[in-house]
């Protein structure tokens, strides 16, 4: 899954949802990160396809 957050992507596997709703995301890296806020993508090439058209504008 793909990860909007601000201004950044993170990619990763979903581990959880924590008690406060937030999803509980375990990143490419393995880095461990929490998301209260973002947009969730079911097919992460469209995500990535609309971040650069964004960065070429």
């Amino acid at each position: 899954m793909i990860v909007k957050d601000q201004d950044r992507l993170y990619e990763g596997y979903s581990v959880d949802i924590n008690e406060d709703g937030a999803l509980v995301m375990e990143t490419l890296d393995g880095e461990v990160l929490t998301f209260m806020t973002g947009d969730v993508h079911a097919h992460p090439d469209e995500a990535i396809k609309k971040e650069e058209v964004k960065h070429e504008a």
